[in-house]
């Protein structure tokens, strides 16, 4: 697992944690985060569009409220879920 100094960033920011532990969520968010494929609805539309945006992401994933944008297996960013999505993320979980 490959995290970038902007992912990183974003962790630091969004979530409040260090770089080992960054390293453990963003291993656990590829592991057993929602994936592109298992999205529905309004939640698949979000996601559709962080895909169309952010074109080197390849793999999206879903866990608690944040959406990590991957490329293959290289963290690229980390993204708040809005508010009135978060609810379809946790049903899944």
């Amino acid at each position: 697992m490959i995290i970038t100094k902007h992912a990183q960033k974003r962790l630091k920011e969004r979530c409040g944690l260090n770089k080992k532990a960054s390293e453990r969520l963003a291993k656990l968010a590829y592991e057993h985060g929602i994936k592109h494929n298992e999205t529905t609805g309004n939640l698949r539309k979000w996601v559709d569009s962080q895909y169309f945006y952010n074109e080197t992401a390849n793999n999206i994933r879903l866990y608690g409220d944040k959406a990590f944008i991957f490329s293959d297996y290289k963290l690229i960013t980390v993204l708040q879920i809005p508010h009135n999505l978060v609810k379809y993320v946790k049903r899944r979980a």
